[in-house]
C-alpha cells in the first residue's frame, strides 16, 4: 500500500451539467457502476479550476466548451471511504451551460461511463461523496451557492 496516496488531498474541479429539461444531471461512473460522481477531474499544479474543468471535459467526453459557460457554484471538503480507502477531497463546483448530448456513451476514456440521472431518483444511486446528493437536489430547488468550508 502506497502510504503517500492516503496523505494527499485531492483538489478537483467538478461540473454540474443538466439536460434540456433541467431534471437530469450528468454523472460519471467506473465501468462497473459501483458508484457515481460528478464529471471533472484533478486540478494540476499551476492550472486554474476553470482551465482544469475545460481540459477534463474535453479529455473525458471529446466535447469542447468555453470557460465563459462555467458559473462558479461553490466549494466543499469531503472525507469519505471509497472501496474501503479513506479519501480527502476539496471540490470546486461549476454549473456548465453548454450543450451535451443526452446519451450515456459520451466517454472517450475506457475506464468511465457517463449517465444522465434524474435528480429526483438520486437517492437510489451510490453517489460519492454522499453529501453531493442533497446538494444536487437543492441545486434544482434554487440553491446555487454551495460551501461547507
Amino acid at each position: 500500500m502506497d502510504r503517500r496516496k492516503h496523505e494527499n488531498i485531492d483538489v478537483i474541479a467538478r461540473a454540474i451539467i443538466l439536460d434540456e429539461t433541467g431534471e437530469k444531471m450528468l454523472f460519471c461512473a467506473p465501468k462497473n457502476k459501483s458508484y457515481y460522481y460528478l464529471p471533472g477531474g484533478h486540478i494540476e499544479f499551476g492550472e486554474t479550476a476553470r482551465k482544469a474543468l475545460k481540459r477534463e471535459l474535453s479529455e473525458e467526453t471529446g466535447i469542447k466548451t468555453d470557460e465563459t459557460h462555467f458559473t462558479f457554484i461553490g466549494s466543499d471538503e469531503n472525507i469519505f471511504l471509497q472501496s474501503g480507502e479513506k479519501q480527502h477531497e476539496v471540490n470546486f463546483y461549476f454549473k456548465v451551460d453548454s450543450v451535451f448530448p443526452e446519451h450515456d456513451s459520451l466517454s472517450k476514456e475506457g475506464h468511465i461511463i457517463f449517465s444522465w440521472i434524474p435528480v429526483s431518483d438520486l437517492s437510489r444511486f451510490p453517489v460519492l461523496p454522499e453529501t453531493i446528493k442533497g446538494k444536487c437536489e437543492g441545486f434544482l430547488k434554487g440553491d446555487t451557492k454551495w460551501s461547507n468550508l
